[in-house]
């Protein structure tokens, strides 16, 4: 568990320091919005799960429910730098949300600081390992972050397309006839076409859980109870170069009750001009049966296939987020 750093009562009027959350809320608020307007009217705009919540989502609910761990700078009383932590459901591993600072007050070592004692808080807390997201264009900070010892790990593109602006285009080519629904047997090797087509860490905040594709009776009625529903197409296994079957490629509409539909597209490299356009057919198709929400798609920037094929629906690119990471010493990814 992430303990929030003690605050003292006699802490300088300027300088650095801990949040205090009791008085700091509506100030870094007002912060981030001025820090981060421009860009967050691009955002998705929708209140999303966790697991897929972009970052300005992210800081606003952990700030309202009062338990984001962080840093300010502060001068004469005002704060113009903000920098929030949070911890990852996996042991070791913090997030750092945000680095915001007060046009203002850019260019005089205020976020390099900040970073430079979240970084020190986490070694303090044990950890091993640091990642965050920055929007591609920002080339100030991903050069303060290479310099403080942050490796880019990939690009993700975040689309989105209203109901009524969708657009279905049948694919060109036939649709691959061996697309089918995922069978219940088929959860694990989802999960290692997943993991092997996007690199873990570039699926903020957190990898997959191993059972991400897992179905059956008590899926299905968790699901059910919670207002969620998942539909899952995969591509029929094909022989691998050691004569072994495996699933090439899958999609998966994640769907939950009040909150825009989730595609999460993955395929091999070797397949993707082939299956694509079906599988994502296949997909819009449903969401566009639906007509019940928005639709999202996080997808890695390099894949042009998907990119053609998102703007032909008509999805708007509203972010395009580096994945950035820090191994701090002594560890070692297994």
């Amino acid at each position: 568990m992430l303990a929030t750093p003690v605050i003292t009562h006699d802490a300088p009027s300027s300088g650095l320091r801990p949040i205090n959350l009791a008085k700091d809320t509506r100030q870094v608020v007002e912060l981030l919005n001025l820090t981060f307007g421009n860009r967050g009217q691009r955002r998705l705009g929708e209140r999303i799960s966790l697991n897929y919540a972009s970052s300005i989502t992210m800081r606003w609910n952990m700030l309202s429910r009062g338990f984001s761990p962080g840093f300010v700078w502060e001068e004469s009383g005002k704060i113009v730098g903000n920098l929030t932590l949070l911890e990852s459901q996996l042991t070791g591993r913090f997030l750092i949300a945000n680095v915001a600072v007060h046009p203002d007050y850019q260019r005089r070592g205020v976020a390099r600081s900040l970073m430079q004692e979240a970084t020190n808080y986490i070694v303090q807390n044990r950890g091993h390992k640091i990642l965050l997201q920055v929007e591609r264009d920002n080339l100030p900070a991903i050069n303060l972050y290479h310099s403080l010892g942050f490796v880019a790990i990939g690009t993700m593109n975040h689309w989105y397309v209203a109901p009524s602006r969708l657009k279905i285009e049948t694919p060109i080519n036939p649709i691959h006839p061996d697309i089918r629904q995922l069978e219940r047997g088929d959860w694990q090797e989802a999960y290692q076409l997943d993991r092997r087509v996007v690199p873990p860490d570039l699926n903020w905040p957190v990898p997959p859980s191993p059972d991400l594709f897992k179905t059956g009776i008590w899926r299905r009625l968790t699901d059910f109870l919670n207002g969620q529903g998942v539909d899952c197409w995969v591509a029929d296994r094909q022989l691998d170069e050691f004569g072994k079957q495996r699933i090439n490629g899958l999609v998966t509409l994640f769907r939950e009750w009040g909150r825009p539909h989730l595609l999460r597209l993955r395929v091999d490299s070797a397949w993707q001009d082939q299956l694509e356009p079906a599988l994502l057919y296949k997909a819009l198709v449903k969401v566009k049966k639906l007509r019940t929400a928005s639709a999202i798609v996080i997808h890695p920037t390099n894949d042009g296939t998907a990119n053609k094929i998102l703007i032909g629906a008509n999805f708007q690119l509203r972010r395009e987020l580096t994945i950035m990471t820090h191994d701090l010493p002594g560890y070692h990814e297994s």
